[in-house]
């Protein structure tokens, strides 16, 4: 079952050949140029304004509580890496993507983000963590909440 990854251990991930602690490096180093960048430079964001999807309720079979709503601003969407901006509003509901791993950073808002295991990341602004493929959770979202998000292709499908 896939996990969440809060922050460095000495243990090696696997499929990346480096310590937690390297990979958390690079992972942070990467989110903090692209969120430096990106603050700073008015018609990225532009891009990301025009780009934003309409809010949509989350499927009423994953809620658990309230009406939550999601919008996305994808500005890389290719078949095996998408990034881009989502965004929620307050609620609880279940989440369990497949076949991706997603690097995650909290630009605004709060809540937590809990495994089916129990173990949970506190969201808030700056907050970056990684969700592997096969995690099993729930959003709880307090405070309308922005992430940026990574996601990488773990299954290769069709061949």
């Amino acid at each position: 079952m896939g996990a969440l990854w809060r922050g460095p251990t000495e243990e090696t991930l696997p499929n990346f050949g480096m310590t937690n602690v390297e990979f958390y490096q690079r992972v942070s180093r990467v989110l903090r140029v692209v969120l430096n960048f990106t603050s700073q430079n008015r018609e990225i964001m532009k891009k990301f304004e025009a780009n934003w999807t309409p809010f949509t309720p989350v499927a009423p079979e994953r809620v658990t509580h309230g009406n939550p709503t999601t919008r996305l601003a994808e500005t890389v969407a290719g078949e095996s890496f998408k990034s881009g901006l989502w965004e929620v509003t307050p609620g609880r509901f279940t989440t369990a993507p497949r076949g991706f791993d997603e690097v995650i950073h909290i630009i605004k808002g709060s809540g937590v983000l809990r495994s089916a295991d129990g173990t949970a990341v506190k969201l808030a602004p700056g907050v970056s963590f990684l969700m592997e493929d096969g995690f099993v959770g729930e959003w709880e979202i307090h405070e309308q909440l922005q992430k940026f998000y990574a996601k990488a292709q773990t299954v290769t499908t069709g061949s």
